[in-house]
């Protein structure tokens, strides 16, 4: 999934590319130009204009120019997701017809999985949704309810001690 900020760093370099590609296309025209030595005036105009489209791209590259990162992911937001690709990948499971897990809707929902379980491992408790939600991940990503001695990562019990103690 393409985020904000992603989507809007992908058109800033396009229109950076853009320019870069005016940029060419005049270099070019003024290179065949003095070669024919046909219109000077013409190449002077065309070097003008490629001094401004160069020094726009330096500017719009500088990283100071550039995107501004989108605001964190609410852990919530990750576990819903979470939730989906798990529910999906389930179905996947259910259609894969030779049970080798290597179907490619198989494969791709559990690199989804793997993806969002890695943020949230990494995604700080916020506030109760969050709670609810990493609690509510716990459960399902554990097999909680079928298990009696349930696999809870390490790092999931260092978040909710944190979370506690902060809460508190």
């Amino acid at each position: 999934m393409i985020s904000a900020t992603d989507t809007a760093l992908l058109d800033h370099i396009s229109q950076q590319q853009d320019r870069a590609c005016h940029l060419l296309g005049l270099l070019k025209g003024m290179a065949a130009l003095d070669m024919s030595r046909a219109s000077p005036d013409a190449v002077t105009s065309m070097i003008h204009v490629s001094k401004n489209l160069a020094e726009d791209l330096c500017l719009n590259l500088d990283n100071t120019r550039l995107p501004a990162p989108a605001s964190p992911r609410k852990l919530a937001d990750l576990a819903a997701e979470w939730e989906a690709a798990f529910a999906r990948w389930k179905i996947a499971l259910d259609e894969d017809q030779e049970g080798n897990l290597t179907t490619p809707d198989c494969l791709k929902w559990e690199a989804r999985r793997i993806d969002l379980h890695q943020r949230i491992s990494e995604t700080e408790i916020s506030d109760l949704q969050d709670l609810r939600a990493l609690i509510r991940f716990i459960w399902t990503d554990g097999e909680v309810d079928q298990e009696d001695y349930p696999d809870v990562p390490r790092w999931a019990l260092v978040k909710l001690m944190s979370w506690a103690s902060t809460a508190a």
